[in-house]
């Protein structure tokens, strides 16, 4: 977030600099030039997951662009949304800036109002219910939203390499986060080799034992992990590692599951926990077919030679 703040800070004069650009023939003999000035009022939606920087950040940038902020952090993490609101009342001029708790209720009532910008991170289901509240003010809407994202494992990738950015990738923050591989197409070829290796990795980084160790994070909330631990039991799929739950502790072991029933919520949700799809493939297109076919996720990994003929087809 330091870091993050003197950059702004470092790049404001550029930032502020008016471009000016081509003229259409049509409008000679002027000129024209883009001036960058603040929209007005932001209000700023911060997601629960990474409650810190997904609050303050945003509201950094808004403040650097010269606007005023409503920020209302996530009510699923009481206890940093308390800090930020006692600490933005504490240091943050009232006139301009203003910090506020609550709900859903609480953003939709807020959107009713005449902003200038609305930025939401959070569920897809929440984000429709800000956009539908925005539009009646025809507010624009900045929504970064979750997303199943793919992960392609190929014949030519370094197993060590991959296996040990995978583990960290997907467990960390127990999967509590948008951009965490969703799901695996792991050529059949390299299948058990890969899964003995990714089983290795987990038990190194994340411990062996089912309650977790003092490395592995807890499902945010009981909604969540009620959400999460069906996906388990109902995927269908072949139990590889994992799938041990602690409802009074809120946690859940890291799971992989191979070939899960394509219509179990497992490959229909988007997942954000700690529980790891696998999918086997012949050739790249089975891969580039099935993604193509559903929602656009929010990115789409590769783990092999990056000038590889399958490389380059799935980035085309």
């Amino acid at each position: 977030m330091i870091a993050a703040i003197k950059h702004d800070l470092k790049h404001l004069e550029k930032y502020m600099t008016n471009e000016f650009t081509e003229t259409e023939m049509l409008l000679f003999p002027g000129s024209t030039l883009i001036q960058y000035e603040p929209l007005g009022v932001v209000a700023i939606y911060s997601a629960w997951n990474y409650p810190v920087s997904l609050a303050l950040k945003p509201v950094a940038n808004a403040i650097t662009a010269g606007n005023c902020v409503i920020m209302k952090p996530s009510e699923i993490s009481p206890h940093v949304s308390k800090v930020i609101a006692k600490l933005f009342d504490k240091y943050m001029d009232h006139e301009f800036f203003r910090c506020i708790e609550g709900g859903v209720d609480v953003a939709v009532e807020l959107n009713k109002q005449p902003l200038d910008l609305i930025c939401f991170t959070g569920s897809t289901f929440v984000g429709k219910i800000i956009a539908k509240t925005a539009a009646k003010n025809l507010t624009p809407c900045i929504l970064e939203l979750g997303g199943k994202c793919p992960t392609v494992v190929h014949p030519t990738c370094s197993m060590d390499h991959t296996t040990d950015k995978l583990s960290w990738a997907k467990f960390s923050n127990t999967g509590q986060t948008c951009i965490a591989p969703d799901y695996l197409f792991v050529h059949e070829e390299m299948l058990d080799g890969f899964v003995k290796a990714l089983i290795d990795k987990v038990k190194l980084h994340w411990g062996e034992s089912e309650e977790g160790s003092d490395q592995s994070g807890h499902i945010v909330s009981k909604l969540h992990f009620d959400r999460l631990a069906p996906m388990i039991t109902n995927s269908g799929g072949k139990l590889l590692y994992g799938g041990k739950t602690n409802e009074k502790k809120l946690h859940i072991q890291p799971t992989i599951i191979l070939n899960p029933n394509e219509d179990s919520l497992l490959m229909t949700d988007e997942i954000f926990g700690p529980i790891l799809p696998i999918k086997t493939y012949k050739h790249i297109d089975e891969c580039i077919e099935y993604i193509n076919d559903r929602s656009k996720p929010l990115a789409v990994y590769f783990y092999g030679k990056q000038n590889h003929a399958d490389a380059i087809k799935l980035s085309n």
